[in-house]
Parts: structure tokens; sequence; C-alpha cells
């Protein structure tokens, strides 16, 4: 059993390289907190909504989201008529979870610059993330008529189209949205996932794109050994887990697909049972992991241990079928 999960992990790597001769200093150079910097000038001039308007986006960069509603509330207060403001507000609502709250700020940012193609394209997203896709669709077009190179409403639209299980029509929209923005990384991972289910080989070239302009980027190397992964070219498709365990050692899909090549392909059935064994770490309610864990040491001859392991799957998942199977396939042993 496969499991094909797009992850998404952010790390800031940090190297830091240090001569063993001595370094004389010469000048300290002292850099002052920008939020400390903000809350100074909006002592000395608190009639400035920019300035709390600046602040607020620093405070919701940190996920303070009271402080961050509240600066731009009284940016509001001051000035009620900056579109900039109300895109703002609408994100802050959407942190909140208030999409009600959200579709208003929006609709007022498009009321007070009806040529600026932003709250349009932001209303397209919020709608489908409602499942609203008609509405997301109007809102998308709109952004476009405002804008023609608008790579973010293409890439909404080609969203839009995809869950409403339009694929040609979604690819054609990703295809667009990259034509005007080469290096928007979002249309190359969903054309790299779409032509991966496809078994296209254009899977390979457009995940191998986003590797290049984002080397650090793990989602596009995962997918891309899903895709070798599954098109049995193994060697590759290890040798793209093997650098993501380097970059995220503990990651449960990277651990589980190397526990799952050793196991069916490498024929190396201890091996994959460490790997198996590193998931549950991760996640002990991995169903899956502990499954084809359980295969593994019935390929070792560890009958008993499997039986156990086929047996705890079911008391997760009582019809889980393949664990029903191999113990009948058990039974059939003695």
């Amino acid at each position: 059993m496969k499991v094909r999960y797009l992850f998404i992990i952010l790390l800031i790597g940090i190297a830091s390289c240090e001569s063993s001769e001595p370094k004389q200093v010469t000048a300290v150079e002292i850099t002052e907190n920008p939020l400390d910097v903000l809350t100074k000038k909006i002592s000395a001039d608190s009639s400035d909504a920019f300035l709390f308007h600046e602040r607020s986006r620093i405070y919701l960069f940190d996920n303070q989201i009271e402080n961050s509603l509240a600066d731009i509330n009284r940016a509001l207060q001051l000035n009620g008529k900056v579109p900039l403001f109300f895109l703002t507000l609408a994100e802050i609502y959407l942190h909140m979870g208030q999409t009600d709250g959200c579709n208003l700020a929006l609709q007022k940012a498009a009321e007070l610059d009806p040529t600026n193609s932003i709250p349009y394209f932001r209303l397209s997203e919020l709608n489908l993330l409602l499942k609203d896709y008609t509405t997301a669709m109007m809102y998308a077009d709109r952004s476009l008529a405002v804008n023609v190179v608008n790579p973010d409403a293409h890439f909404a639209k080609g969203l839009i189209f995809l869950a409403k299980q339009d694929t040609a029509n979604a690819i054609r929209e990703f295809q667009f949205s990259l034509d005007q923005r080469e290096d928007f990384i979002e249309p190359m991972l969903q054309l790299g996932i779409i032509y991966t289910n496809q078994r296209n080989p254009l899977a390979e070239a457009y995940l191998n794109k986003a590797i290049k302009t984002y080397p650090d980027l793990h989602k596009a190397r995962y997918q891309l050994a899903l895709y070798l992964q599954d098109n049995n070219q193994i060697e590759n498709a290890l040798k793209h887990y093997d650098t993501l365990l380097m970059q995220v050692p503990d990651n449960k899909y990277v651990l589980f697909n190397l526990g799952y090549l050793n196991l069916v392909y490498l024929n190396k059935a201890e091996e994959a049972v460490k790997f198996f064994d590193e998931v549950l770490i991760q996640d002990p309610n991995y169903v899956d992991a502990l499954y084809n864990k359980g295969r593994a040491l019935e390929e070792l001859g560890h009958y008993l241990n499997a039986r156990e392991v086929y047996t705890e799957v079911l008391r997760r998942e009582e019809n889980h079928a393949l664990s029903i199977e191999a113990l009948n396939r058990l039974d059939r042993r003695r």
C-alpha cells in the first residue's frame, strides 16, 4: 500500500564556518528591532495610519493576531479609504477563520479601487476555499479582466477546474500561469502532480524544473521521487529519497516510502522493518506503516511477531482487508 501525500516542510538552514584564527572586531553594528522602531515612530506620531498598518503586518507575520487586528483597526479609524488596509484586514480575518469578515473586507477593497486585480483574485481564492466554484471562477475572470497579465488568477482558475475534475482546463490554466511567471512554483508542482497521476513523462520535466528553480523545496523532490517510484525507476527514486532523508530525517512519508521500496523492490525486509519502526516513532497511528512492518516480519519468517502486528492493525482499523488476508495466510501455515 503506497502513500501519496504531498507534504510541505519549511526548513531554514543556518550554516556557519568560523576560522580558528583570531579576529579583530573593528566595529559593532546594532540593528534595532523593526517592531521597536515602528512603536517609537507611532509614539512620536500616533496620527499616521500607515505606521499602524506597517506594524499590523509585522504582528501578522509573527502570528500575533490580536495585536495585528488592533493595529489595522486603528489604521482604518485614521484613514478608511486605503484599499491596502482592507486587504490586510481580510488576511487577518482569514487567519481567524472568519470568512464572512474576510469577504466583506475584500469587497470593500475592490469597491475602493475597482482597477486593482488583487481583491478580485483573493475573492476567488476565498470562494474556492468555501467550495463555491461558480463565484470563485467569476472573481478570477474579473481579476483577469482588470489585469490580463495575472499569473495568480490563472493559477486560481486552474485550481477551480481541478476541484471540478476538469483536468484538461486545469492544465491549460496552470500553463498560462507559468507562461506569465516562469518561476511560479505552485503551478509547476500542480502540473507535476497531474502528470504523475497520468504517468506522463512530463511530470519529470516539471518537477526537475521545480527542483532546479528551488533546490531546497522538499515537496518538489518528494513528488519527483513518487513519480520515479511509480514508474519503476527505483534507483533514481531512492537517490531522491536519500537526499530527502538527509534534509528532513524525521519525515514519516519519506521514511515510509523508503521502507516500502526496501520491502517490495530491494528484498531487504530487515532494513524495511527499521524504516517502518522510524515511521511509527513519528506517528504511532500510521496504520499502513504498521501493516507493512507486519509484511516485512512475515518475509523474515518471524510469523509470531507478524501475527501480533497484523492483530494490532485490526485493533486500530477493524476491517483492514489486507491484515485479515495476512492472518488467514498465517493460519494456513499451521
